[in-house]
C-alpha cells in the first residue's frame, strides 16, 4: 500500500490532471497482485489461529457433535438427504447477439430484471393502427451494454409489445419503414412454437452520424478481397421473450419495405452473420430486379466515382452545369485564366485561400472582410505612454511597413477615446487617414473590443533624419492600393477558375455545389493536375482558336442537354420521381445493410501503412477499430485492420478511433491531409479524446460539423 501510495504521487507530479480512467485501468490490473500481497502479508498472522480454530472444530466433532442425537434435528437419519434447488432466474435479455451485448457490471448489482426491460427513445409512446408502442414498461438503457466488445451503440430503438398467436404490422412514425410478422411464426432457440407477449426490438441506421455511434464495422470481403461500404441505410430487427431470443419458423418468411436513406447505383442487400461476426451476401430480388444487371452470387463493385456521384447529388439531370445568360465578351481570356489558375493550384504553385473555398458565393467586399483579420499589436514607449507604433504581427495589412522608422503622438483631443493600450489586446483591422498636416484618423477593430477610433500625429523616431510625413503617407497608400489590387486580381482568377470549371469536370462532378467541388479539386491534386496539363498541352491558354472552338463547342453542348431535359420532363407530364423502395422478404432476424461496395481509387491503388496512435499527452491507444469519414465525397467506412492506415495525400479523411475500452478519438481531415507520409512504412497519429464529447449520433454529428 505505501509503495501504491508513492507511485500515485510520483505519476501525479509527472501529469498535472489525471483522468480517472487512467486510475481504473492501474488499478484493474493491480488488482489481483495486491489479493496475493494482502494474502501473504496477513496470512503469516492469520494461519496459526486459523489451524487452532480447525483442530478445535474437529474434536469437537468427533467428542461432541458425533454423539448428537438424531432426532433433534427432526430428520430421519436413514432418510436420504434433499437439496434445495437453486431460484430458476430469467436469462439476460440478449437483444442484439451480433454485437456481443454484456452488462458492463458484475456481480449481483449487475443483475437485469427483465420484467421490467423499458425502452427509452425520443418519443415516449408510438402508436400504430395495428400496434401500440408501451415505452413505460420496456426501456432499453445502451449505456450498459457494449458493442463487438468495446463501443456502446447509442442510436435509439423502438419496442413493440404483440401476441405471437396475433402477428404484427408495425411502421415507423419516422422514417415509414414497415414489418410484417406473420401469426404463428415464431419459435424459440429449440425449434418450439411460440405464444403469449413477445417484444420487437426494431432500430435503423440512416447516416454518417449512426454508423459512427453504432461502432457496427462498414467492410466487406469475399474471394476477390476486401471492400469499403458505401451504405444507403442499415435496420435491424430482433424478436424476444422473457429475455430468450427468437426465430422465424423454418419455411417461414417476414415482410420489411424499406427506404433507403439514398438510392444508390447496383447496390445489395448484406446480413451481420452474428456467429462469425461479418457481413454475408443476401441476394434478392428486390434489388436484382430494379438494379442489378447480372445478379450471382458476389454483389456488384461499383467505382469510386459512381459512390461519389451518388452521395453529392443522385440525379445527374438535376444537376446540369450552368448555362450562362450573360456569356463573359472575352471567353478566351477567361478560359486562358480559369486553365492557368487551376494547373498552379493543383501542382502546388499556388494555394487556394481558405476564405475563397469556404465562401465562393460572397461578393469581393464580403470576401475582402473576411480575409482581412490580422493581429495588431498596439507597442508603447515605456516613458512616454502616449507614443505609439502599431505592429502587424501575421503582415495582413502590408502598407504599414510604410511607417518603419515612425511612430504616432496621440493627441491631447483623443484621451476619452475608447481605444484601450493594454499590452494583451490585439485588433483584427487598422486603417490610416491622413487629416490635416501630420495628423492622422486610426481605426482600430476587432469582434472583442469593438470600433476604437483616435487622432495622433505621424512623427519620426531617433535617428530618422529624412523624415517627411506626406512621403511616409503616399508610400502607406501605394502599399495600401498594391494590396487591395492584387487581392481583385486574385479573385478574379479563382471567379474565372470556378465559372469555367464546369467545361471539364465529370459528370458526377456538376452534381456538386462550388464550395463541395472547390472541396474536392484540393483533395485531388494530382488528378487535377493532370487534367489541366492536358489542356495546356491542347493550347488552352495559348491558341485562341482552339479555345474558342472548345467554348462554342461546349456551349453548343449545354444547350442541348437542356432542351432534352425539358422534353423529358414535359413527356413524363412534369413529374420525375426519385422514390425507391425495397420490398423484402426475409428469414432471419438481426442486421442488415442496403449497401455498395467499392475500393478506392486514384492514379495509382491506395497503400497503408502500419499505424500507431497516441494522446496529445503521450498516452498510447490500442485500437479496436478505425473509421474514416471524408465529407467532401459523403464516405464513411471502416477499415479492415485497426493496425493500419491509409496513405492518401492530400485528402482530407477525419479518423475516428475507438480503444479497445471504447474509448473514441478523432483526427480531424485538416491535420491528416497536413501529413507527409511518404515513405513511411509507420507511423504514430496523434488523437484527441472524444469520448466526453460523443454521446449520441447528435454529438457526433455536432463534433464532425456534418
Amino acid at each position: 500500500m505505501d509503495f501504491e501510495k508513492w507511485a500515485a504521487q510520483q505519476l501525479k507530479q509527472v501529469d498535472a490532471a489525471p483522468d480517472d480512467y487512467t486510475w481504473a485501468q492501474i488499478a484493474a490490473q493491480q488488482s489481483r497482485r495486491n489479493k496475493w500481497l494482502r494474502l501473504r502479508h496477513y496470512g503469516a498472522f492469520a494461519l496459526p489461529a486459523i489451524a487452532l480454530l480447525i483442530l478445535a472444530l474437529a474434536g469437537w466433532w468427533m467428542w461432541g457433535g458425533a454423539s448428537a442425537d438424531p432426532a433433534r434435528s427432526g430428520q430421519d437419519p436413514a432418510a436420504p438427504r434433499q437439496e434445495i434447488a437453486p431460484e430458476n432466474k430469467s436469462p439476460i435479455a440478449d437483444l442484439s447477439p451480433a454485437f456481443e451485448l454484456h452488462p458492463e457490471a458484475s456481480g449481483s448489482n449487475s443483475e437485469l430484471q427483465t420484467s421490467n426491460f423499458e425502452l427509452q427513445t425520443s418519443n415516449s409512446k408510438l402508436q400504430t393502427p395495428n400496434s401500440k408502442l408501451q415505452t413505460p414498461n420496456f426501456k432499453l438503457q445502451t449505456s450498459n451494454f457494449k458493442l463487438y466488445g468495446t463501443k456502446v451503440n447509442t442510436v435509439p430503438a423502438a419496442a413493440v409489445r404483440f401476441r405471437a398467436e396475433a402477428g404484427l404490422d408495425y411502421e415507423s412514425p419516422v422514417s415509414g419503414t414497415r414489418v410484417h410478422i406473420p401469426a404463428n411464426t415464431l419459435v424459440d432457440a429449440g425449434g418450439m412454437p411460440v405464444q403469449g407477449e413477445v417484444e420487437l426490438v426494431f432500430r435503423e441506421y440512416r447516416g454518417i452520424a449512426d454508423y459512427i455511434a453504432s461502432g457496427i464495422p462498414m467492410h466487406y470481403a469475399d474471394e476477390r478481397g476486401s471492400f469499403f461500404f458505401n451504405s444507403g441505410g442499415m435496420f435491424e430487427v430482433r424478436i424476444n421473450q422473457h429475455g430468450e431470443t427468437l426465430q422465424m419458423a423454418p419455411g417461414q418468411t417476414y415482410d420489411l419495405t424499406f427506404s433507403p436513406t439514398d438510392n444508390l447505383t447496383q447496390a445489395s442487400l448484406y446480413y451481420f452473420d452474428d456467429g462469425e461476426k461479418s457481413w454475408k451476401y443476401r441476394p434478392d430480388p428486390a434489388f436484382d430486379n430494379m438494379q442489378n444487371q447480372n445478379p450471382g452470387s458476389r454483389p456488384p463493385i461499383v467505382s469510386e466515382a459512381q459512390v461519389i456521384r451518388d452521395n453529392t447529388n443522385v440525379k445527374l439531370a438535376d444537376c446540369l452545369p450552368e448555362i450562362f445568360e450573360n456569356p463573359p465578351s472575352d471567353p478566351a481570356g477567361w478560359i486562358t485564366d480559369a486553365v492557368q489558375t487551376g494547373y498552379n493550384l493543383a501542382a502546388g504553385k499556388a494555394e487556394l485561400p481558405k476564405w475563397f473555398r469556404k465562401n465562393p458565393h460572397m461578393n469581393n467586399e464580403q470576401l475582402l472582410n473576411s480575409m482581412e483579420k490580422g493581429r495588431i499589436r498596439v507597442i508603447r514607449d515605456r516613458d512616454r505612454v502616449d507614443q505609439f507604433f502599431p505592429e502587424d504581427l501575421e503582415n495582413t495589412y502590408t502598407e504599414l511597413k510604410a511607417f518603419k522608422d515612425c511612430y504616432f503622438m496621440r493627441s491631447p483631443d483623443s484621451t476619452s477615446a475608447v481605444l484601450r493600450f493594454a499590452t494583451e489586446q490585439y485588433w483584427e483591422r487598422i486603417s490610416v487617414v491622413p487629416e490635416r498636416g501630420n495628423t492622422c484618423l486610426i481605426s482600430f477593430y476587432s469582434e472583442k473590443g469593438g470600433l476604437a477610433q483616435i487622432y495622433a500625429d505621424l512623427t519620426a523616431s531617433a535617428g530618422n533624419n529624412t523624415f517627411d510625413a506626406g512621403k511616409v503617407m503616399a508610400e502607406y497608400t501605394r502599399l495600401r492600393d498594391e494590396r487591395l489590387n492584387n487581392f481583385e486580381d486574385q479573385v478574379r482568377r479563382l471567379r474565372r477558375f470556378l465559372v469555367m470549371a464546369d467545361m471539364f469536370q465529370t459528370e458526377p462532378e456538376w452534381c456538386m455545389a462550388n464550395d463541395t467541388w472547390l472541396e474536392y479539386f484540393e483533395n485531388n491534386h494530382p488528378m487535377m493536375l493532370k487534367r489541366y496539363g492536358k489542356l495546356i498541352e491542347a493550347g488552352m491558354t495559348t491558341k485562341e482558336d482552339v479555345i474558342l472552338a472548345a467554348w462554342n463547342t461546349w456551349r453548343s453542348r449545354v444547350r442541348g442537354m437542356y432542351f432534352d431535359r425539358v422534353e423529358s420532363t414535359t413527356n413524363t407530364g412534369g413529374k420525375r420521381s426519385n422514390s425507391l423502395t425495397y420490398a423484402l422478404k426475409l428469414t432471419s432476424f438481426g442486421l442488415y445493410n442496403c449497401d455498395q461496395i467499392f475500393r478506392l481509387s486514384r492514379e495509382k491503388e491506395v497503400d497503408y501503412i502500419y499505424a500507431g496512435y497516441e494522446t496529445k499527452d503521450g498516452q498510447r491507444i490500442v485500437p479496436a477499430s478505425v473509421s474514416v469519414m471524408e465529407r467532401a465525397s459523403s464516405m464513411f467506412f471502416t477499415l479492415p485492420d485497426a493496425a493500419q492506415m491509409l496513405r492518401i495525400p492530400g485528402r482530407r479523411l477525419a479518423i475516428v478511433v475507438t480503444d479497445r475500452a471504447g474509448r473514441s478519438y478523432i483526427l480531424p481531415g485538416e491535420q491528416y491531409a497536413g501529413l507527409n507520409l511518404k515513405n513511411l512504412k509507420s507511423n504514430t497519429f496523434t488523437v484527441e479524446d472524444v469520448t466526453e464529447k460523443a454521446r449520441t449520433p447528435r454529438d457526433w454529428a455536432e463534433l464532425l460539423d456534418m
